[in-house]
């Protein structure tokens, strides 16, 4: 059993070396935003953007719009069919156009079919999910929803670019081909907040988009700028660990949920009303993915 554990623990340090070493800032290339895509986000991220103005850009690109359109006519937003873009995000409506938008801009540049799909399809729930919950945390608190729902779709971007790293390690590498699912979950983990962070530098989101990615696991003791976006979001991870989405066991909050919720002002009333709709919904979008 030592020897097991001992190989076991030297496979996983190979693997992270070689992981580091790819996401090195100087070697690693992520993944770049299409220019529409960019001007499409940027424009949603105005509170004052119209349906007009974010048409205008989405008409520019035909796989975006497609999807729109594609999303109105599902079971999600019932009615009669809706034939053009117009039609779609009037159904839709401004605040639910500029979640698709940025859920379709950012998860069209992460996801690509390996071994691990099914992993792939789990983290993109979670990000949903999570996305929801700190549009609910945002909403009881009176906030602004847009920022906490954005940040909290990306925060954990790194994990699907890095899990994607490692299954195409695995085909260069007899040696990682030994390496074992949970082996891999575990690196995704220890690398996922400095990847994701030097996608969204990449990237040039917002300074508090990209210190939700990198500091998010420090939510409680960030004393930035960001700070309340940094702890909605801890907040709407603990709503749905709480859950228990994709097939994960629930967890009751942790100390450090309950004290991020009491410095946001989020009781127990609100957590109750934030929690119910979080998992039908996030199910539903997420099926938009695919």
């Amino acid at each position: 059993m030592a020897v097991a554990v001992h190989v076991g623990n030297r496979l996983e340090d190979e693997l992270t070396a070689a992981l580091s070493r790819a996401v090195a800032e100087e070697r690693f290339e992520p993944p770049q935003l299409p220019h529409v895509a960019m001007e499409v986000l940027k424009v949603a991220q105005n509170a004052e953007a119209s349906l007009r103005q974010i048409g205008a850009v989405l008409a520019k690109d035909q796989l975006l719009a497609a999807r729109v359109l594609k999303a109105a006519n599902s079971a999600i937003y019932p009615g009669p069919p809706v034939p053009h873009l117009t039609g779609a995000m009037m159904r839709i409506g401004l605040s639910g156009l500029k979640q698709l938008v940025y859920m379709y801009a950012f998860q069209g540049k992460v996801a690509r079919r390996h071994e691990y799909q099914h992993v792939l399809e789990r983290y993109w729930l979670e990000s949903v999910a999570s996305a929801l919950a700190a549009d609910g945390i945002a909403r009881a608190r009176g906030k602004d929803i847009q920022l906490p729902f954005l940040g909290a779709l990306v925060h954990d971007i790194g994990r699907p670019i890095a899990i994607t790293l490692l299954a195409d390690l695995r085909k260069q590498n007899e040696n990682f081909r030994k390496a074992d699912e949970p082996t891999v979950l575990r690196l995704v983990e220890l690398v996922h907040a400095r990847l994701g962070g030097l996608v969204a530098a990449r990237w040039k989101l917002p300074k508090e988009l990209r210190d939700a990615i990198g500091y998010h696991h420090d939510a409680l003791i960030f004393n930035g700028e960001g700070r309340d976006l940094m702890l909605t979001i801890a907040g709407a991870d603990a709503l749905i660990a709480r859950l228990g989405l994709a097939g994960q066991p629930e967890q009751q909050f942790s100390g450090d949920a309950v004290r991020a919720f009491r410095e946001l002002g989020v009781d127990r009333t609100h957590l109750e009303g934030i929690i119910r709709p979080v998992r039908e919904r996030a199910e539903q979008l997420a099926s938009l993915m695919n």
